[in-house]
């Protein structure tokens, strides 16, 4: 797995590239965590390089959601339609917004 993260203003977007199973979620968890140590709270996650979730991906999605309650913000974006039918059919998509665009997602990270 590929991750890398950019600043747009207040929000850090985070893109991921590869699947994101046990062996690969270890490293978008360390990402995502330190940046919330670091201080940024607001963080979308773009999911374009994304074509599998695993349950193990899903357990750091939630684990950064709740990491951000109440005083942050976090979104997905861009997520391929089989990762999109994986966090609706396990309820995620209710928990955590997914937009179609990186854009759409920080401007709800940034308010």
């Amino acid at each position: 797995m590929d991750v890398t993260h950019e600043a747009r203003g207040d929000v850090t977007v985070v893109h991921a590239v590869g699947d994101i199973n046990a062996s690969s979620c270890g490293q978008l968890e360390e990402t995502l965590t330190g940046l919330i140590d670091q201080g940024r709270h607001r963080l979308v996650l773009d999911l374009a390089g994304v074509r599998y979730v695993s349950s193990a991906g899903l357990r750091v999605l939630l684990v950064v959601a709740k990491r951000l309650t109440p005083s942050g913000r976090f979104a997905l974006s861009r997520a391929a339609e089989p990762v999109r039918q994986v966090l609706d059919m396990t309820g995620f998509s209710g928990i955590i917004k997914v937009l179609p665009t990186v854009d759409e997602a920080v401007t709800v990270a940034a308010n």
